[in-house]
């Protein structure tokens, strides 16, 4: 038998499925969906760039100055 909510306060949670959960969860997989298609389009491994990033190196270019030139 499922529980009745009690006023309004009880609530099932339900499954994300193939989505995110917060607002913040969204922009991030937009934000990375977005990186991932431009190191793409420029010819840039996602994952190389990511770590020269994370690793401070800058032995690669920024994204914007070869979507300017």
């Amino acid at each position: 038998m499922e529980a009745k909510p009690i006023f309004g306060i009880v609530k099932k949670k339900r499954k994300v499925s193939g989505g995110t959960r917060s607002d913040l969860g969204r922009q991030c997989r937009d934000t990375f969906a977005s990186l991932t298609k431009t190191c793409r389009k420029q010819g840039i491994s996602f994952w190389r760039y990511l770590e020269d990033r994370i690793t401070r190196t800058n032995a690669i270019l920024r994204l914007a100055t070869g979507i300017r030139a």
